[in-house]
């Protein structure tokens, strides 16, 4: 997820804890219920319903670390696959080795290997 991504992601998660920073006397269980109850659309997430206890948890966050706790945390593995044996790897190196055709693979494979 490039950073651009991340930060959109950050944003929309900052939007529904505002109302919250900018007037501290505003009630915070009213306030995250009416956010509930709409969907929220997130990129490469799509549209999502969130809980109240998710408000609460982004508002913490931001409260503790600032905008860049709302950013969605980057992968360590990123590059190699989570659940994938020696076994299975072999035999998906083999088979884009006999099907060379499908270039658009040649990178991700090269970084596997």
């Amino acid at each position: 997820m490039d950073n651009e991504t991340r930060e959109q992601i950050a944003l929309i998660c900052y939007e529904p804890i505002s109302p919250v920073l900018a007037e501290p006397g505003r009630g915070l269980n009213e306030c995250f219920h009416t956010q509930a109850a709409k969907r929220h659309e997130f990129p490469r997430y799509g549209s999502r319903k969130i809980k109240v206890s998710t408000f609460k948890s982004w508002l913490k966050a931001y409260r503790k670390s600032d905008f860049d706790a709302l950013k969605p945390k980057i992968r360590g593995d990123r590059v190699r696959p989570r659940k994938a044996d020696a076994q299975i790897m072999w035999i998906i190196i083999s088979f884009f080795k006999h099907h060379s055709f499908l270039s658009m693979f040649d990178k991700t494979l090269s970084q596997l290997v």
